[in-house]
């Protein structure tokens, strides 16, 4: 939301899925650590930052 992304857009550019995207917002699914670091990465942030870990 604070990048004003759709799922859409976010699958687009890191190569996840828009469907686990929207599995993990439901809270169905958890990231696996391969996507975790294709987050990491695509915001800029470490995988600490990432799970909230400071």
């Amino acid at each position: 939301m604070e990048r004003n992304l759709s799922q859409k857009k976010l699958a687009d550019a890191t190569g996840i899925s828009q469907q686990n995207i929207s599995r993990w917002e439901l809270g169905i699914h958890a990231p696996n650590i391969a996507d975790c670091i294709k987050l990491a990465d695509f915001y800029g942030i470490t995988l600490d930052e990432l799970c909230d870990r400071l």
